[in-house]
């Protein structure tokens, strides 16, 4: 924590500072929440103009460059701008994620992908706190814990560029024929009783 007030530009040494210390640090941890909360505000607009698909990859991209910002920062305003930026992103995804889980998935199985995101962001918290208590005695430490934050955002980038938009954000902007390959393709083939099952719940949908 020494190296983290000094490269924020906090002496450790003075009472002074560490009243300032108290407060930066206040301001450091609040600008998370705010940056959430903007996200999610804007989360459903962007799903509804971007698509599910976009919206996600907006947010996760904002996620990581926020989270390598924080990891790199030498001023004050680089870390609380990183953390507004994280928040943001965070906002944008946790809104959007179940969603577009929910579209794409087959109904039977629609509840159990979004309980199973819950207990994986359960999961992250409990990693996150492992990670800390595993670097809390290095001088970059807490470079470490906030860089790391960016290597689980760019598996979700690299994840969302491999699946297709949601057959039902298609359907709502017109493009039918383009929702039923994407159904064929999430249901496993365009041919025999798959293909009918693509159409059905094609039909379900508009």
């Amino acid at each position: 924590m020494r190296e983290f007030r000094l490269t924020m530009g906090l002496n450790p040494d003075t009472e002074e500072s560490s009243e300032s210390f108290a407060s930066a640090l206040g301001i450091i941890v609040s600008s998370f929440p705010i940056g959430c909360m903007f996200g999610s505000l804007s989360a459903g607009w962007l799903a509804e103009s971007l698509g599910r698909k976009i919206t996600v990859l907006v947010g996760s991209i904002i996620f990581t460059i926020s989270g390598v910002f924080q990891a790199a920062a030498i001023y004050l305003w680089m870390m609380i701008l990183g953390r507004i930026g994280a928040g943001l992103g965070v906002g944008i995804i946790i809104m959007v994620v179940p969603l577009f889980n929910a579209e794409i998935a087959p109904k039977q199985l629609r509840g159990r992908l979004v309980s199973l995101q819950q207990l994986s962001i359960a999961f992250g918290i409990m990693i996150s706190f492992l990670v800390n208590v595993a670097v809390e005695n290095l001088d970059i430490g807490w470079r470490i814990s906030l860089g790391l934050q960016s290597v689980f955002s760019i598996v979700l980038v690299v994840g969302m560029l491999m699946l297709p938009e949601s057959p039902r954000w298609l359907v709502k902007n017109g493009e039918i024929g383009k929702a039923l390959s994407v159904l064929q393709r999430l249901r496993g083939g365009a041919d025999g009783q798959n293909a009918n099952v693509a159409q059905e719940e094609l039909d379900e949908i508009v």
